[in-house]
């Protein structure tokens, strides 16, 4: 299956990637980072009951990658990331047992206005 080998599910080495590719781009413009911020859609919520059960050791590794690139932000600390989604519609009760979805289409507006956007094939 062509897509199995294109998947990559490590966010460390997810993260690694973009911020090497990247790295020309702020050689070029001469700024500490190549973005002033990155849109960075996950389902938090999910990782954590992942990591919670402590049966999916993928989400313990992303989980604890979420938590330090929230607090250190990427290119050294120069771009913050943000989430958006679901979590800004958690206690808001006419979107209740709906943030999920709500949430994906939130993050699918941000992600189709942003200046550039990183994925893969099958993303």
């Amino acid at each position: 299956n062509k897509c199995k080998e294109l998947q990559e599910f490590n966010l460390t080495k997810i993260l690694s990637y973009v911020e090497e590719t990247f790295d020309n781009k702020t050689a070029l413009t001469g700024h500490e980072a190549p973005f002033q911020a990155v849109f960075l859609p996950m389902d938090k919520q999910n990782l954590i009951q992942g990591a919670n059960f402590g049966k999916d050791a993928i989400s313990v590794d992303n989980l604890a990658t979420l938590t330090q690139i929230e607090k250190k932000g990427m290119w050294n600390g120069h771009s913050p990331i943000f989430n958006v989604g679901s979590e800004s519609l958690a206690d808001d009760v006419e979107f209740e047992g709906m943030t999920s979805i709500a949430g994906m289409v939130i993050n699918f507006f941000i992600a189709v206005d942003s200046d550039t956007f990183v994925g893969t094939p099958i993303s």
